[in-house]
């Protein structure tokens, strides 16, 4: 698939034009995703949308987008496309995508992956947001974070923070003693349900390759990046 979309950018650079809508090219942050039988890529961004397959190219502006509950959505004026959080692989890719992807191009429809491939197991040296812990959202400026080193995490949930060792099995993180600082705060609600959770036997979800939930009887952190 990374081949693939790599064909895909430098046969979009080659048929630009010297006028209309063909100069245009989604930016380096557009939503990507390819499939199979037949192959096919697209990319798309809120500008505009460009899909390739069997030679064929199509370029129209983007009319709408709107992302919501797990699932993104982008039209123009011949195309439709949605993708949902859910695991992906194609024929022959031995990667792991956390996006599937259908698009429904001039009455046909194509199936398969998209966003980055998923890097499930490797926590080691990412920094990530705590968006929630419990089922309860901690804004931006609440500064909460978490971190793993190659054996330790640490974490900052409201004034305090956590460190404790840890080890990674596949989905299955082992969580050793933590070490917490003790300052007084009006409201350590969030540290301690996050100090809770991460105590024991932790499972590691990767919802998304920039999305992860550790949960345990105890409750859930979900973290952004």
């Amino acid at each position: 698939m990374r081949n693939l979309l790599l064909l895909s950018s430098l046969l979009l650079a080659g048929c630009a034009t010297e006028g209309g809508l063909d100069r245009l090219r989604p930016d380096a942050g557009a939503y990507r995703a390819a499939g199979a039988d037949p192959a096919w890529s697209l990319s798309v961004d809120r500008r505009v949308l460009i899909f390739e397959s069997a030679g064929n190219r199509l370029s129209e502006v983007v009319t709408a987008a709107d992302s919501r509950n797990g699932a993104s959505t982008y039209r123009s004026a011949s195309a439709a496309v949605t993708s949902s959080v859910g695991r992906c692989s194609l024929p022959g890719d031995p990667a792991v995508y956390p996006e599937t992807v259908v698009a429904t191009v001039n009455g046909g429809t194509y199936r398969g992956c998209g966003g980055a491939p998923l890097a499930a197991g490797a926590l080691a040296d990412t920094s990530w947001r705590v968006l929630s812990v419990k089922g309860q959202p901690l804004a931006p400026a609440a500064n909460a974070t978490m971190r793993f080193d190659q054996s330790r995490l640490s974490g900052r949930f409201g004034c305090n923070s956590l460190s404790a060792p840890y080890v990674l099995s596949g989905a299955v993180m082992s969580v050793g003693a933590a070490a917490m600082t003790r300052m007084a705060c009006p409201d350590m609600t969030a540290e301690q349900d996050a100090a809770a959770i991460l105590t024991g036997l932790v499972t590691v979800r990767w919802e998304a390759a920039d999305r992860l939930t550790l949960s345990a009887p105890a409750g859930a952190i979900v973290l952004v990046r």
